[in-house]
């Protein structure tokens, strides 16, 4: 399947930490923890058939946004378990990316940005890392094949860069915009086409609900996105694929 984080954009997102007993110590407790700006999971579906979960948390914090997920599939002849690591500085700008695979196979990849080059370590977790550069800016934003959230986070800098984070994709002018995205386990660079489609009623879980519609081409491939008012990815749809990605 084909699959910058700028949340500090998406100021409707970032609801103010509660502190209580108005304690420095607490105060300072709650900022390191972070707030969470979304968590939960996503059922992967292929012909109507679930195949798989993502479970993920994107977070918060003072000094950068991290991102976690693990996506496991089951499609009845092979099983695998992947997780990663996104974290994103205040201004958007890449700090690094951590990717391991624990089933079937041992292997990991790494994504950091180092004297004027985005560096990435590849390695099986037997061998030494095979060490890679590429001349990308630092705002390069890292889109995984297999984690669904990270096209959540991509929406993200899209509906931000059109509207600032502080209105709702109905109430800016959203232009058809062009991103470019490092793909580690491609070991390249592509573009990532988005447009907005206007709202929709589609049905989710089997209630129709009324959701933005947006599309994303990466590498050739088109998926449709609809988003909730609150900035979360409901549906995901890769119709060449029969793909479907459903937030449970």
């Amino acid at each position: 399947m084909k699959s910058r984080l700028l949340l500090v954009a998406i100021g409707l997102l970032l609801v103010p930490l509660a502190v209580c007993g108005g304690k420095k110590e607490k105060e300072k407790e709650a900022a390191a923890a972070g707030k969470v700006v979304d968590s939960g999971s996503f059922g992967v579906f292929l012909q109507g058939r679930r195949i798989g979960t993502e479970t993920f948390n994107i977070e918060q914090k003072p000094d950068m946004s991290v991102a976690k997920a693990e996506v496991k599939i089951d499609d009845g002849t092979s099983k695998a378990t992947q997780n990663s690591e996104l974290k994103i500085l205040p201004n958007g700008n890449l700090q690094r990316y951590q990717w391991k695979e624990t089933t079937p196979e041992k292997a990991e990849t790494s994504v950091e940005y180092k004297d004027q080059f985005l560096v990435q370590l590849v390695g099986t977790g037997q061998d030494k890392p095979q060490e890679r550069a590429y001349m990308l800016p630092p705002s390069t934003m890292i889109l995984d094949d297999n984690f669904f959230s990270h096209r959540e986070i991509l929406l993200w800098r899209y509906v931000a860069s059109a509207c600032g984070g502080t209105t709702q994709p109905t109430g800016c002018r959203i232009e058809r915009g062009q991103f470019g995205v490092f793909v580690p386990h491609q070991q390249s660079s592509v573009t990532v086409t988005m447009e907005y489609k206007g709202k929709e009623k589609v049905p989710v879980r089997g209630t129709e609900v009324e959701l933005d519609h947006f599309t994303m081409n990466t590498d050739g491939v088109e998926w449709a996105l609809w988003m909730d008012s609150g900035f979360k990815v409901q549906l995901m749809q890769i119709p060449s694929e029969h793909v479907e990605v459903v937030r449970d």
